[in-house]
């Protein structure tokens, strides 16, 4: 199932603007196609039209109409794990995976990223996603585990 819309009218991609929501979004499974824009420049309207058709051929396609494929879009000055495309004028297309960066597309080039995500629910419609495989997920939930057990350990 490709994801719907997360927001009334935010179209094709769901912005993330806070760390956590980053966060949070990286701690599940299925592919996430990551936007990341400057703020000065804004969002690449020009590759909209390859995300429809994208999610259009993976919804059609019945060996990957069952993977979970969000559209995400990130400033990079909120995201401290971002800060490296700062400044810069062309987006950033940072594909993940149950947590795990793929690939980086550099540049609004449909090609390139209509191939990789098409390959990427290809291979997660092959394979089994456990989020117990989410390095994101592991860490979010020991340091759960470390607070419940720093709030219920019996002072001494």
């Amino acid at each position: 199932m490709v994801a719907a819309d997360q927001k009334a009218g935010s179209g094709l991609l769901t912005p993330i603007d806070k760390e956590e929501d980053f966060v949070e979004k990286l701690c599940s499974t299925g592919i996430k196609v990551v936007e990341v824009y400057s703020p000065w420049v804004g969002p690449c309207v020009a590759i909209h039209p390859t995300l429809k058709q994208l999610r259009t051929v993976l919804s059609d396609n019945p060996s990957t109409a069952e993977v979970s494929v969000e559209f995400l879009s990130v400033p990079s000055d909120q995201i401290a794990e971002l800060e490296q495309f700062q400044g810069k004028s062309q987006p950033h297309f940072l594909l993940y995976q149950n947590g795990h960066l793929k690939e980086t597309i550099d540049g609004a080039n449909a090609p390139a990223l209509t191939k990789s995500v098409t390959s990427l629910a290809a291979e997660a419609a092959d394979s089994q996603e456990n989020l117990d495989d989410n390095p994101r997920f592991v860490k979010k939930r020991e340091e759960q585990v470390a607070r419940y057990n720093s709030v219920t350990k019996p002072s001494q």
